[in-house]
């Protein structure tokens, strides 16, 4: 799978435009009702700051804020809900698009695009742990939580685009077990292909291979990769690569896997290890776990 353009988090000119101007409606509300003001109190001879603005129509103010801070949530959302399609490689070069519910993408616009709680405080760490519950019962048994396993495979595929079986096409269902068969949560999100579909049987004579089923971003040089992902400030200096000075004008891509992507990394047997380096970054280096948000957001400062 390949983006058509730069994966840059971009809704398109007209809507990264309409949020631009609901962002700061606003304060250019809040302007020219002051400068409204400013004239009738000069006319009026009262020329003072504290007047002209305790006078100012603070319900218009407060109103057109209102209008312009939901314009901008929904135009906001609409983007992270509609990210770019992509082209998918192994479907005949059709075109496609990752879906997320719109649940999700409220989520992270409000948290971790406006970062309206903040970032590094109790109530967002409170937060994110009510939010990942859930994860803590996924090596759980479906059967232990009272819930059935074909019906909480096929809402995950609902929610997030997974090709659904189908008697008229069973060819659409490329797993290697049916909903039903899956134990637990994940179980089913560690999922591997069936025989027909797995990687290791369709590599053809390519030289080269991507190591995980994903959406796969080509730069020409490492200097014009993005700065930030996962809401967090990137740069290969800081990532464990060797001498990364050699690499930065090089072409590089970044492999982006959606939830509903096959989550297994595939990598070569034959090679020589050239280096080896542990990487400890405090607090950072850890995976999602419940006692982690009491001191960080990990969602943010995103290093596993």
């Amino acid at each position: 799978k390949t983006w058509p353009l730069e994966m840059d988090g971009s809704g398109g000119l007209v809507k990264d435009t309409l949020s631009l101007l609901c962002g700061w409606a606003p304060c250019v509300a809040g302007a020219a009702l002051i400068a409204s003001h400013a004239q009738q109190k000069r006319g009026s001879g009262d020329s003072s700051l504290l007047a002209t603005v305790a006078s100012a129509p603070i319900l218009s103010w407060l109103g057109i804020t209102a209008c312009a801070t939901a314009a901008k949530l929904a135009v906001d959302i609409d983007i992270m809900m509609h990210p770019p399609f992509f082209v998918d490689l192994t479907n005949e070069g059709s075109i496609e698009r990752e879906s997320r519910p719109i649940n999700d993408a409220a989520l992270h616009v409000l948290l971790f695009r406006w970062k309206i709680l903040g970032t590094r405080n109790p109530t967002i760490c409170n937060i994110l742990v009510g939010l990942n519950k859930g994860f803590d019962f996924w090596d759980v048994k479906f059967t232990e939580l009272g819930k059935d396993p074909e019906t909480e495979v096929l809402n995950y595929c609902r929610a997030y685009g997974v090709e659904m079986p189908s008697k008229e096409d069973p060819d659409r269902w490329v797993w290697s077990k049916q909903p039903k068969e899956y134990i637990t949560m994940n179980d089913w999100f560690t999922r591997t292909y069936n025989s027909r579909e797995e990687p290791e049987s369709n590599t053809g004579d390519a030289l080269v291979i991507a190591p995980a089923t994903a959406v796969v971003s080509l730069f020409d040089s490492v200097q014009s990769m993005p700065t930030v992902l996962k809401n967090d400030s990137f740069s290969i200096n800081h990532c464990g690569i060797p001498n990364p000075e050699l690499y930065t004008a090089q072409p590089c891509t970044i492999h982006y896997l959606s939830p509903a992507d096959y989550h297994c990394y595939h990598t070569p047997i034959g090679g020589r290890v050239l280096t080896c380096k542990l990487l400890v970054d405090g607090p950072y280096s850890v995976t999602v776990k419940p006692y982690v948000f009491s001191t960080i957001n990990i969602l943010e400062r995103n290093r596993r």
